[in-house]
């Protein structure tokens, strides 16, 4: 069985898509889990490249006017499409705040640890959760590059890179905490709790054990008031991932894509006159 699951963001239950956006939207504020915003490299390269092929192709075109014209306008529809979808492609990246779109980052709360891409989530159930730990990675300049952490569960485990030396921290201590609150909160890792403090912690629902586990990875010591109210939480659930719906087809894309190529040969190949105009 596989330990993660992959969705397409609109085929996600409501309640799921509805508490990401929360979470994106809030970067984490108020909510049970600890939220790591990512950076998608992809958007700057597609968008630059986008650029280079675009003008390139017309640039070349503009060489090439004499030669057959068909080839030309094949050459120009060409540029006009690749260039401008990884034009389009990089702006909707970068502009990805609306409903269609989770962002880019990783969140985890007591029961599932999200990896958003975009219009891609990743889902990994935490019921198995053993342990997590971060190796912090450097640069020959001794700066800080980046932090590989490690998620152990009882299937496996997976791998992560965040970019944050304190957020990659936070994560791995949050993670941590929520696995000795399932077992009981027994063992000594430095946390003092309150000796009249009298509360079965593998029994508190998953929403106030995800907020406890945060706030004890932000304080260093147990909330006088384990509640939503006392936590300051927004929600007093948290969702299960599952698919209900189904992604959008692309279909329509790509017959129009297909329709502006063939129409896009015809009409350069119309407009296409060498330039200066022959005497």
């Amino acid at each position: 069985m596989a330990l993660s699951e992959s969705f397409q963001f609109e085929e996600l239950d409501d309640a799921s898509r509805a508490y990401l956006l929360k979470v994106r939207d809030r970067a984490g504020k108020g909510m049970p889990g600890v939220f790591i915003p990512q950076s998608s490299s992809l958007a700057g390269c597609g968008f630059f490249m986008g650029l280079v092929i675009f003008l390139g192709s017309f640039i070349l075109s503009f060489q090439l006017m004499e030669q057959e014209p068909l080839a030309v306008a094949m050459l120009q529809t060409a540029g006009i499409l690749l260039g401008g979808w990884l034009i389009l492609a990089g702006i909707r990246i970068w502009m990805s705040s609306g409903s269609r779109s989770a962002g880019h980052f990783i969140y985890a709360d007591a029961e599932t640890l999200w990896e958003c891409k975009g219009s891609k989530v990743i889902a990994t159930n935490l019921a198995g959760l053993i342990d997590a730990s971060g190796t912090q990675h450097f640069k020959s300049d001794g700066n800080y590059q980046n932090t590989k952490i490690v998620v152990r569960l009882e299937g496996g485990a997976l791998n992560y890179i965040v970019t944050n030396e304190a957020l990659g921290r936070w994560l791995v201590i949050f993670l941590n905490l929520v696995v000795w609150l399932r077992t009981g909160a027994k063992e000594d890792v430095g946390v003092n709790k309150p000796v009249d403090l009298d509360t079965d912690f593998n029994k508190l629902p998953p929403v106030l054990l995800s907020g406890l586990a945060k706030e004890i990875a932000d304080s260093g010591q147990f909330p006088q008031n384990i509640t939503v109210e006392g936590l300051g939480l927004d929600g007093d659930d948290l969702p299960v991932p599952s698919r209900e719906g189904r992604a959008s087809s692309s279909i329509l894309w790509y017959l129009l894509i297909i329709a502006v190529g063939v129409g896009g040969v015809f009409l350069f190949k119309e407009l296409n006159v060498p330039w200066p105009p022959r005497t």
